[in-house]
């Protein structure tokens, strides 16, 4: 049991490929006392020989079996205590360790000193919902269609995370852990997706992916605003005062839950939702950094609160003597904003040295501050340079508790690894998908489909603003990229269609003029994007079917390349011998898969129906049409 742990530190750790840090960020001089040498590597790196060809063998697996040293449980069979530590929309040069000049983050900093910093640290999406749907499953949000971010619809039965998921908090749940989650829930709002029934036995936060920090600003608008909802406990209300602000109580929440009952391993799930706009930040902090502009400064003094919480959530583990049997995890739920994909007004966070920000495939978007911790088992000061993902802080936890997953993940146990007991990269190859957006990583070697742009291949560590093309020169490489892309996605759901709140406003008479009402559907095997190296994308795409099942209207889109300037699709329907209806607009058509109710047809007569593409100059032409099959 991890009630409380021992005063002696664990067994000294394996000798793990890593790079010894000191405390001020940069390594130490080679020969420097300390500094470990490893065989077939130099001091200073972490980096392992890689096989010619693009990839190594595979050397990543899972174990859950306790009594295997370093691959389940503990060496004493103790289940470690884990705190999950998010932040939102972080810039991942804004913090001390990763390199920022205007702010100092002490707090943060002495977490990467006192653990591993992962350097290529990945999430499994650009934007906060599926990136927080990976996080909680341990699974590619592709794996459950997954594509884009979720509204806040309380009465919606399809706005979140899909309840066929398994969250690994259910499993911790179901071995016998205390699980708690305080903060940013955004995977659902609807009875069925609510944080207690997903595997957390105590939550204290909010549903939607933005909130107001002021207690003076929360529940006082329109009910329905999620980000002025009030802070729910369980079935009761939690009131701020007017001057409380959010980050602070978030963490007065998370220490109540760490001086909870001892006797049992917990796992607590600390998401904050700073430093997400609105850029909100207390008077002090402010004044402090305001010579830096008002969204920069703002922003800034966010992130130097959220920096203070994190050092009074690890003293109260100090304090409670549980530190040394709790693994801390540190990350980002995906890049800080950028302009170039959020708008000009959003240019305070930054991401350098990587190419664009939140929303985006490149680096900026996807790759974050990453840090693990556990005093005793893992190394302090170290960087691990091979490339992981969010994904794998479910597999790790898992393995280390002993616990069986309920469903495959996708995620790697990294603790062999930061054990120096396995070498070698954890993953053979990272995938993405965004909408038609898609990039992979395998190796040192990145392919990324962005928007209306061709692939384009990047060796990200030598060019982390992802600025020089090589597909060119490396055409084969990019197409044996492409392969392993196609492959993982076979198996992965097609985009769901998330109506963004659309039911529940149409419940409420908010659609009342609008003859559609939007349901959430998959999409088949044939509706899956593929990643197409060269040739120009087909000219319009294929696959229109109509059915007159309860007068409902359902067709699949493919484009296996450039999307183009596409924003939605319009449809008209007529009854055979009939004039066609005007064209109506489908709203966030952002999947290939749509279903719509369509006002005035008929039972008993078939059924004619037109789909055209429309964008920011005007619909096109009719490039679709199909027929229902049943007479109806």
């Amino acid at each position: 049991m991890a009630s409380r742990p021992r005063t002696s530190r664990s067994r000294s750790c394996g000798s793990g490929r890593f790079r010894q840090r000191r405390a001020g960020g940069s390594a130490p001089p080679e020969g420097a006392p300390g500094v470990r040498r490893f065989a077939g590597g130099r001091a200073g790196s972490v980096r392992v020989r890689r096989a010619s060809g693009l990839f190594p063998a595979a050397v990543a697996f899972l174990v859950f079996a306790a009594g295997c040293p370093g691959l389940g449980l503990r060496d004493d069979g103790r289940q470690p205590n884990v705190v999950l530590i998010l932040a939102d929309d972080l810039g991942y040069r804004d913090l001390g360790f990763t390199g920022a000049t205007e702010i100092e983050t002490p707090n943060l900093d002495r977490l990467a000193a006192e653990g591993v910093r992962f350097e290529s640290g990945y999430v499994a999406h650009p934007v906060c919902a599926p990136s927080r749907g990976g996080l909680l499953t341990g699974r590619y949000p592709a794996r459950f269609g997954m594509d884009g971010n979720l509204g806040y619809a309380p009465f919606d039965p399809h706005e979140g995370l899909p309840v066929g998921e398994t969250t690994f908090v259910e499993s911790l749940r179901a071995a016998g852990y205390r699980t708690g989650m305080v903060g940013k829930w955004h995977l659902g709002a609807a009875p069925e997706f609510l944080p207690r029934v997903r595997g957390f036995e105590d939550f204290t936060g909010f549903l939607d992916g933005v909130h107001y920090y002021w207690g003076r600003d929360i529940d006082a608008g329109d009910p329905s605003d999620g980000a002025r909802a009030p802070i729910t406990s369980g079935p009761n209300t939690v009131r701020l005062r007017a001057d409380e602000y959010l980050t602070d109580f978030v963490t007065d929440r998370a220490m109540d839950f760490l001086r909870g009952p001892y006797g049992m391993p917990f796992f607590l799930y600390v998401s904050y939702n700073a430093p997400h706009r609105p850029l909100q930040a207390p008077p002090e902090l402010t004044a402090k950094y305001a010579h830096l502009g008002e969204s920069r400064g703002r922003y800034l003094a966010m992130v130097d609160s959220l920096d203070r919480n994190v050092g009074r959530l690890l003293g109260e583990l100090e304090t409670t003597a549980l530190r040394e049997d709790t693994i801390v995890f540190f990350l980002s739920d995906n890049g800080g904003v950028h302009p170039a994909r959020s708008g000009p007004t959003n240019d305070f966070a930054d991401n350098a040295p990587f190419r664009d920000g939140k929303g985006s495939l490149f680096e900026g978007g996807i790759r974050v501050p990453f840090v693990a911790s556990w005093p005793g088992r893992w190394p302090s000061g170290g960087s691990f340079e091979e490339p992981v993902i969010s994904l794998d802080i479910a597999a790790t936890t898992l393995a280390l508790a002993g616990v069986t997953p309920e469903q495959p993940l996708d995620g790697v146990n990294l603790d062999p690894f930061l054990r120096g007991e396995a070498t070698g990269p954890p993953h053979e190859a990272l995938f993405w998908r965004n909408g038609l957006d898609y990039a992979v990583r395998g190796g040192d070697w990145k392919l990324v489909k962005h928007e209306a742009a061709p692939p384009r291949l990047f060796r990200p560590d030598d060019d982390p603003g992802e600025s020089r093309d090589r597909l060119r020169d490396e055409t084969e490489r990019a197409e044996r990229l492409a392969d392993l892309w196609n492959d993982w996605n076979r198996g992965n759901a097609g985009p769901r269609f998330h109506g963004r709140g659309e039911y529940e406003r149409r419940l409420t008479g908010y659609l009342a003029d609008r003859a559609l009402s939007l349901r959430e559907i998959t999409a088949p095997e044939e509706c899956q994007i593929r990643a197409a190296i060269g040739g120009p994308p087909p000219a319009a795409p294929v696959g229109l079917r109509a059915t007159g099942d309860d007068a409902a209207l359902r067709f699949h889109w493919e484009r296996a390349g450039d999307p183009g300037s596409i924003l939605g699709w319009e449809y008209r329907v007529r009854a055979a011998g009939a004039d066609w209806s005007e064209w109506r607009r489908l709203y966030e058509t952002t999947g290939c898969t749509t279903e719509a109710r369509v006002a005035g047809l008929e039972n008993g007569r078939r059924h004619e129906v037109e789909l055209r593409a429309w964008n920011a100059a005007g619909p096109g032409p009719p490039t679709l049409a199909g027929a229902t099959p049943d007479g109806r």
